[in-house]
């Protein structure tokens, strides 16, 4: 399959579009704009839009919105359920003045939560690919692993 570098750039601007918005606004979440693109999701594969872009979306959506959920939460103390938990010391330190520094904070901890799954994802692929075989059996909703076919 091969990628096209606009759409790529398109679908990762979305992406972190949605992610602003969703994270700023209380109430609305990553799942109403993903599900909303999975419904949408015929009528751009009528623009030729692979389904692999709309991932793409989805995913930067998501990452953008966990740096940015927390603004309301610490700031006007509306919390989502994810972020319930940092209203009290994020609101207190609001209103100590270091309001912009707990949201600093929140973002380090979530840089350092990407750069950790980052770093998580070779050693894990490898284990998992080392037992696939044996899980397989078990696990009967996984696709068969695609076969080679010599040139």
């Amino acid at each position: 399959m091969e990628i096209s570098t606009a759409l790529l750039v398109v679908s990762l601007i979305a992406g972190f579009s949605l992610g602003i918005i969703t994270g700023i606004i209380p109430g609305i979440h990553v799942n109403n704009t993903a599900a909303l693109l999975l419904a949408m999701m015929p009528l751009l594969q009528n623009y030729n839009i692979p389904p692999i872009y709309i991932v793409i979306v989805i995913l930067s959506n998501a990452i953008t919105h966990t740096f940015i959920d927390i603004i309301p939460a610490v700031l006007v103390a509306v919390p989502e359920p994810d972020t319930a938990l940092a209203v009290l010391p994020g609101h207190s330190m609001t209103i100590e003045g270091r309001g912009l520094e707990a949201i600093r904070l929140s973002a380090l901890g979530s840089a350092g939560g990407v750069i950790t799954s980052l770093l998580l994802i070779p050693p894990l692929a490898w284990i998992f690919g080392q037992f696939y075989e044996y899980l397989y059996e078990y696990m009967a909703w996984m696709p068969t692993p695609p076969t080679q076919s010599s040139p």
